[in-house]
């Protein structure tokens, strides 16, 4: 038995039978040994979840970086005229597979601290809010899902603001000719200055309070349903790839507008403010430029949004949070 002041209290022996596992595959095997010898199963639960979380979204944004590649492209409108297949031709044929990736090592080093960022502050604000939603005994009451989405959406403020000059440095990288991540920074600070990788910071506040409001108090709630429909108490894995595709296609089309808008701010893109840059793309484009590339939206949403709260559970069981 391990316990380090109190946090946690985690008995060694338990997570090592694992191993032994009838129901686990070889792989899932392998992982838990390396998992045990590194001795992970003592860090700290706050340190497991984390890495829970980080590990959900690098695998799903690997996994759809091509694309996202294409749909960051038509958001930001350099060829008004191509459709997705044009763009995929055209990327193809300027630098093969590989330029499907450009920007994916930077979105990696962004995901990991956002992804673990977000999803610990989700759980610990929801945590808090039960604590305050006691009953005349004392007893943790669930939340509402107002609550819920609240604490959703603090949860994407928090991981938004901390990690925001990744995302503006991924960005540049997927859609311009940089030769890396160290020549990106320097162009960028060179001819824009260090506060270009804050540009659009605000319709990303704006957008992700909604969007990660929404997304996450859906996948719980879709959770919550299927427990009480199924009348079991525990939720399979699977189910994640399920509720985590709905979830996130449909708080995304919420709110892709200012989606749009961040990603043309971060391109430089000289509006005077979100309410600006909606009134002029609206103006000059039509309403459709606000949802230009929504339907690639849905096509990488619903396969990254599903593998990462699978992964997410997943890593979860593994790392016994």
């Amino acid at each position: 038995m391990f316990s380090m002041d109190g946090m946690i209290q985690i008995d060694v022996d338990e997570a090592l039978s694992t191993l032994k596992q009838p129901n686990r595959g070889d792989a899932g095997k392998v992982v838990v040994g390396v998992l045990s010898r590194m001795k992970v199963y003592e860090w700290p639960k706050a340190t497991r979840h984390l890495l829970a979380g980080a590990f959900s979204g690098c695998v799903s944004k690997t996994m759809t970086a091509p694309l996202e590649c294409v749909r960051m492209q038509l958001m930001v409108g350099k060829n008004v005229a191509a459709g997705p297949m044009q763009i995929l031709s055209e990327t193809l044929a300027k630098g093969g597979p590989l330029a499907l990736f450009n920007g994916n090592l930077t979105d990696v080093i962004r995901v990991a601290p956002s992804k673990a960022i977000q999803l610990w502050s989700f759980d610990t604000y929801k945590r808090v809010l039960r604590k305050r939603n006691r009953d005349k005994d004392g007893n943790e009451r669930e939340i509402s899902a107002l609550a819920t989405g609240l604490a959703g959406g603090a949860a994407g403020i928090t991981s938004t603001v901390l990690c925001f000059p990744l995302e503006t440095l991924r960005t540049r990288l997927a859609v311009s000719s940089y030769r890396g991540m160290s020549h990106a920074v320097v162009s960028i600070c060179k001819k824009e200055g260090p506060m270009a990788f804050y540009s659009g910071l605000g319709p990303s506040v704006m957008g992700v309070f909604p969007y990660a409001g929404v997304n996450l108090a859906m996948y719980d709630g879709f959770r919550l349903a299927y427990t009480k429909f199924t009348k079991k108490e525990q939720v399979p894995k699977e189910m994640a790839l399920v509720c985590g595709s709905l979830s996130g296609v449909l708080s995304s089309t919420a709110t892709f507008p200012l989606e749009v808008v961040r990603r043309r701010m971060m391109m430089g893109t000289p509006y005077k403010s979100t309410f600006h840059a909606l009134v002029v793309i609206y103006k000059t484009e039509g309403t459709a430029a606000m949802f230009r590339g929504v339907t690639m939206n849905w096509i990488k949403l619903a396969p990254s949004a599903g593998i990462s709260f699978y992964v997410y559970e997943l890593s979860k069981e593994m790392l016994h949070v």
